[in-house]
């Protein structure tokens, strides 16, 4: 299943594109049509007669078109910004599938929105918020900020949103569902930040906030559920799946 930031990407790409053909679509056509005209034309005068007048139009239309198609063939900010959301995604999936554990991508909760990846295993239930944000990241008490750093040096404030707030209620979400399920296990939210080379501050946030290529320090210690209660998750979860 495709997670959200895939979906968004591959439409905005999709419409992108499609627009992009009927911009070099029209300009094609407004091109034949100017060479049908002038082929069958005796002679132009310029000035206001139909002639002059309908190719001067076909020509300003090819011109706008082929430079909206030009425009459509580059991705636009917001398409970057789910892609880099899906690149950061697989690249904690791939760091994810070493450890041991039943693992799920993109699950829908049963109260709308989504877990982008669920680790069930002997150390924990972990319902990971994956962000691929670069440059300076602080999470203070929930309250985030992030400073982005351009090539040339220079800082400038990035987006960043409340993504420990968002783990939370999604984990709580999933939690309450095993819990009236009979399962009543501990959900731990975590926000992981996918850029390996991104500077990360966290203090006393609702959420375990850290990188991707520390995952480790999270995953080690003590087995605290049995593989009995591992595997009923497991069934409950997918019977979530199957809705």
């Amino acid at each position: 299943m495709r997670s959200y930031p895939e979906r968004q990407y591959l439409l905005i790409r999709r419409k992108r594109r499609s627009r992009a053909l009927k911009s070099a679509g029209i300009g094609i056509v407004s091109v034949i049509l100017i060479s049908i005209v002038l082929g069958r034309a005796e002679g132009i005068d310029v000035g206001m007669n139909f002639v002059f007048i309908f190719i001067t139009s076909l020509f300003i239309v090819s011109v706008l078109s082929f430079g909206l198609m030009f425009h459509y063939l580059k991705p636009s900010r917001e398409e970057k910004k789910y892609n880099a959301g899906v690149v950061g995604e697989k690249q904690f999936m791939r760091i994810l599938e070493r450890y041991p554990g039943y693992k799920f991508y993109s699950l829908k909760l049963p109260h709308g929105g989504d877990i982008d990846a669920l680790l069930i295993s002997r150390k924990g239930v972990f319902a990971f918020e994956v962000k691929n944000y670069s440059g300076i990241i602080r999470c203070v008490e929930d309250e985030w900020s992030r400073i982005k750093i351009g090539k040339g040096g220079g800082r400038y404030e990035g987006y960043v949103g409340n993504p420990s707030e968002e783990a939370v209620r999604h984990a709580n979400d999933l939690q309450g569902y095993l819990h009236r399920m009979g399962i009543p296990v501990e959900i731990l939210p975590v926000v992981v930040i996918s850029d390996k080379k991104a500077e990360l501050h966290a203090d006393k946030c609702s959420a375990v906030v850290l990188r991707a290529d520390k995952l480790n320090t999270l995953l080690r210690g003590r087995n605290v559920l049995s593989k009995e209660i591992c595997l009923s998750i497991k069934r409950v979860v997918e019977n979530l799946l199957r809705g």
